[in-house]
């Protein structure tokens, strides 16, 4: 925030004083917001590996193992390679994520004893 935004504040507006922060942050009255929806690696390789698509070509594949019908499991690596594919998709999505996250952190403008702040919106 610029010096001119600074001289426009109202006199009568102090806003909150550091000793009330603190006891604010003390009370556990801060900002903080969990609102991720990142699912962890292990749950990315879950829900890409067991769907109902790859159940019924599991069941497929141990029939045909069973009766020893071996060629007819060339469908196989065209699941495993779809099956990877997703997962790789799907985690390079998330890290990109992680990455725009860190970048647009919030922040906000606050009136501290009387003078204009910008600070991260998380740290009062």
């Amino acid at each position: 925030m610029d010096d001119t935004h600074a001289n426009q504040i109202n006199p009568s507006i102090r806003g909150l004083t550091e000793n009330e922060v603190k006891k604010r942050i003390e009370k556990g009255l801060t900002n903080q917001t969990d609102i991720s929806t990142d699912k962890t690696t292990k749950e990315i390789i879950l829900s890409n590996t067991l769907t109902y698509f790859n159940l019924i070509f599991l069941i497929i594949t141990v029939l045909l193992i069973l009766v020893g019908s071996f060629r007819n499991l060339t469908f196989l690596p065209i699941i495993i390679g779809n099956t990877l594919i997703g997962i790789i998709q799907e985690l390079r999505a998330k890290k990109t994520l992680e990455k725009m996250n860190f970048l647009n952190a919030p922040h906000a403008d606050v009136v501290r004893d009387g003078v204009l702040q910008q600070i991260h919106s998380e740290d009062w």
